[in-house]
């Protein structure tokens, strides 16, 4: 999709003074979406900006904004193969410097599709929620800026870095994440802003101090973007690297804590807070030039665009090659059909549990034991499966949720059962099993013996299926009750009292 305007969104809704609303975020925030800048496009600008985070005021107070000023903006810059982020989040004076993030060796006008992301981890964050060689820190929190391609399931090119920035009282500056909003100084919110835009010529606010190169405030952009999202904690590398690999995917290490519809629990602040990507009917400008974004976390954090072309096709489709987790995780299954048994590397011998050297036979108990059956299953569980996955960066939780020793005396998996009620918020509608079905009917009476014709001689097709199954987070779960041999006294000997019953049968057994 195509942004030529401005294009934002209120970051904080009703943060006004005496509003009495929480913003979205004034702590750890993560910002990321997919950009492609089609090649032999020509750019109305070398430098291209890729996001911004602006702040508004009023005219009002003793010191105020005028306008919209901002304080983050993220560049590419076009012949450098660079990505810029400039920032300057601090008000009050105009003597703090800037402060510069810089990705080098990164070419996002190379046609392809990149994931980039920027943020920042605040410096009272949980020691479990901080990447790794970040510590707590009372005075700076830490910044990051990321920009990575993906080719399915292998990231091909990854960028990353970061730097602290101190929190504390510079000069008189106070940082302005922290700071209380008010009338007199950004009574409109942080504002997160893609496209061209109108800036105020003059101000001692983030970006706008005349010290600065007037590159810190370029605002063209002629690209295009899809997947926006916007979260209020710092997305961790490897929670970021899942993004990269799957468009979908909104995984988080901990989805009982981090996934939208969590906000009770302890560091439950800290979660995805936009969904916008673009997967929705309304693809075009309306007779104003205008169009609305959904916000697919529904959080109501629509977006909005102006200054299109009238009545024109804005959102366009994109094809993505990606890769999710398997949902299948506890069956045995690879996409791996070559099954190399000797290597010249070392290395690649012990990353694939092979030999070094040459094979000239397989060992007999290494002998591969296929199976020759093959069917088409259907199975409406199978798409809800995909969509569930998309929750998990990893399988950290799983693997405690599941194999948790606790567990085996357990009915249920409790911890499934809680993911339950929350994924299921997402579905806002009856999923069409009708229609499902019918077109499994069809599929089987059309193509299944084509199908059966096609295959090799020792293949034992087994049909076209409709398959009931439970979800991934749906587990039957086996009780163990060898606890009362151990536990229960009401079992041992001596308090077995009053009398045994015995019961009698006669009879005869014959062979007819």
């Amino acid at each position: 999709m195509t942004w030529g305007s401005e294009w934002g969104i209120l970051w904080g809704e009703g943060i006004a003074a005496g509003a009495g609303d929480t913003p979205v975020t004034s702590g750890s925030w993560t910002y990321e979406a997919f950009y492609r800048f089609p090649p032999g496009r020509n750019l109305t600008n070398s430098v291209q900006s890729l996001a911004r985070i602006s702040v508004s005021g009023s005219a009002s107070g003793s010191s105020p904004l005028a306008g919209i000023v901002p304080a983050i903006n993220c560049v590419a810059i076009s012949g450098s193969n660079s990505i810029v982020l400039y920032s300057s989040p601090s008000y009050g004076t105009s003597s703090v410097n800037i402060f510069t993030l810089q990705l080098t060796g990164v070419n996002v006008f190379d046609g392809n599709q990149w994931n980039i992301s920027f943020g920042r981890f605040r410096s009272d964050d949980p020691t479990d929620y901080l990447p790794e060689g970040v510590s707590k820190s009372n005075t700076s929190s830490s910044y990051f800026l990321r920009a990575a391609r993906a080719q399915r399931d292998k990231i091909i090119e990854k960028f990353v870095t970061s730097s602290f920035y101190q929190e504390t009282d510079i000069a008189g500056a106070r940082n302005m994440w922290s700071a209380t909003f008010s009338g007199s100084v950004t009574s409109g919110g942080p504002i997160l802003t893609i496209g061209s835009q109108s800036l105020a010529e003059s101000s001692n606010y983030g970006l706008m101090s005349g010290s600065f190169s007037d590159i810190v405030r370029t605002t063209e952009f002629d690209g295009k973007i899809g997947h926006m999202r916007l979260w209020s904690k710092g997305l961790l590398e490897r929670e970021w690297e899942e993004h990269v690999r799957n468009f979908k995917s909104l995984g988080v290490t901990n989805p009982l804590t981090h996934f939208n519809f969590v906000n009770e629990l302890d560091n439950s602040w800290g979660r995805l807070r936009m969904d916008a990507s673009t997967d929705q009917y309304v693809t075009q400008s309306n007779s104003d030039g205008e169009i609305s974004i959904f916000d697919f976390a529904q959080s109501q954090l629509h977006m909005s665009g102006t200054g299109f072309e009238t009545s024109t096709r804005i959102i366009t489709p994109e094809t993505f090659y990606y890769s999710y987790i398997s949902p299948k995780f506890d069956e045995a299954s690879t996409i791996n059909k070559v099954r190399a048994r000797g290597y010249k590397s070392r290395d690649l011998a012990l990353i694939n549990n092979a030999k070094f050297g040459i094979a000239h036979q397989i060992e007999p108990n290494e002998a591969p034991h296929d199976d020759a059956r093959f069917t088409i299953d259907f199975s409406i569980i199978d798409a809800l499966d995909q969509d569930i996955i998309n929750l998990f960066a990893t399988f950290e939780g799983l693997e405690n949720w599941i194999g948790d020793p606790e567990l085996m005396y357990a009915p249920d998996y409790p911890q499934l059962e809680n993911l339950r009620e929350i994924y299921f918020n997402r579905l806002d509608d009856k999923i069409n099993l009708k229609s499902f079905f019918e077109f499994f009917k069809w599929f089987d009476r059309n193509i299944g013996h084509f199908i059966s014709a096609l295959l090799p001689r020792k293949t034992r097709f087994r049909g076209v299926n409709f398959v009931v199954e439970s979800h991934m987070l749906e587990r039957p779960k086996f009780e163990n009750f060898n606890n009362d041999q151990y536990l229960d006294l009401a079992t041992e000997r001596s308090s077995l009292k009053g009398a045994i019953l015995l019961q009698q049968i006669v009879g005869e057994i014959k062979k007819f």
